[in-house]
């Protein structure tokens, strides 16, 4: 019997020795395994901070060699702003030409009265009426308003200047622009600019969180799509209105589309282009720069015929739904009394004369000028 019990304890053992012995080489391949994958994933995070490293050197090789300039994303690009001396024609400034001053102007009638208490001898300052601009009144301006402080990190002088501008700001610009101006002139449609507005700072917040865009290094970032030059051309005409026609904030936003609005008047004729062309005008109007406003008015209306916006055909031809059509119909007309204003200013022609506009055309009723 005791023979029997230590054979059968001996079994025992045997197999429990055994199946010791097959966990244990379980337990020893799922190691060799894991201890794989460790020595894998370690090769890829070497090898991305490799990577990391040396698109590092690369960017800072690059900053060195084109003195601050960096490549962008597909969807950035730099915008270089142009010092005075090589400034495009937009806002270029060169020594002031001799003025015409048509008829209808207030320096004529100024120049008349001149000569004339001169004839009758009533002389007065010789050059008291030389230069003398005339300006339609505009809508008394918003009382300035601090621009709060941006929580952000210092950012580089060569940053797009949309990213010093915080989204409250930009709102709250938005609404000054349609309450002393896209009230009167509804060139643009002010709750889709606010929608965009919306989500181009969520991208922009976004960027700033992962990395994307870096506050400090060198680099425009700058976000050039239609919708965002609009959006900056506004708040340019906004901050001039606050700022009585002086904003240096206005001028840095102006000079980051100003290659964009030059590519727009040699680019293919559409109604975005007229509207900006026309929101360049309205910005140099409220820098006291009539003559430039009407100038490019001049323009933008030109593009106007050229599209056919002053012909009845055109709008249900062109157009594919009322909304296109009803924001043409707002826009044209806003040119046209523009136009009209900035002429009779400066005393020079109409760009739009009667005989050019189709009298069945149709004109923007009260429904069509004020939003709900």
């Amino acid at each position: 019997m005791r023979r029997i019990v230590a054979t059968a304890s001996k079994t025992l053992s045997g197999y429990i020795l055994i199946y010791a012995a097959r966990l244990l080489l379980i337990a020893h391949r799922e190691f060799k395994q894991m201890m794989g994958q460790l020595s894998s994933l370690q090769q890829q995070v070497e090898s991305l901070y490799s990577n990391l490293s040396a698109l590092r050197n690369h960017v800072d090789t690059n900053l060195s060699t084109l003195d601050g300039t960096y490549a962008q994303p597909p969807y950035m690009r730099q915008l270089s702003v142009s010092s005075g001396a090589t400034s495009g024609m937009l806002s270029q400034h060169k020594p002031k030409p001799p003025k015409f001053h048509g008829p209808t102007s207030s320096a004529f009638n100024l120049g008349v009265a001149k000569s004339t208490l001169q004839t009758m001898g009533i002389t007065g300052a010789e050059d008291a009426l030389d230069d003398v601009a005339t300006n339609d009144g505009t809508p008394v301006a918003s009382p300035p308003t601090a621009t709060p402080a941006i929580q952000q990190p210092p950012m580089h002088a060569s940053k797009d200047v949309i990213w010093s501008v915080g989204k409250e700001e930009a709102i709250r610009l938005i609404h000054v622009w349609d309450d002393e101006m896209g009230c009167m002139y509804p060139m643009l449609d002010v709750d889709k600019l606010l929608r965009h507005t919306n989500l181009l700072y969520t991208f922009m917040d976004a960027a700033r969180r992962t990395g994307l865009m870096e506050a400090g290094l060198p680099g425009a970032d700058a976000i050039y799509d239609d919708q965002t030059q609009t959006l900056k051309l506004v708040l340019a005409i906004a901050c001039t209105l606050e700022g009585s026609g002086k904003s240096e904030l206005g001028k840095k936003l102006f000079e980051s589309v100003r290659d964009y609005l030059e590519e727009q008047m040699f680019a293919c004729c559409d109604v975005k282009a007229i509207r900006m062309l026309t929101l360049a005008a309205a910005y140099h109007f409220h820098r006291d720069e009539e003559t430039v406003a009407w100038r490019i008015a001049g323009f933008a209306a030109r593009m106007c015929i050229e599209l056919g916006l002053h012909r009845r055909e055109t709008y249900s031809s062109t157009f594919t739904n009322d909304e296109e059509r009803m924001a043409a119909t707002k826009l044209f007309w806003s040119i046209r009394v523009l136009d009209q204003r900035w002429s009779f200013g400066t005393g020079m022609p109409f760009a739009l004369q009667d005989n050019d506009i189709d009298p069945f055309l149709q004109k923007p009723v009260r429904n069509l000028l004020l939003r709900s």
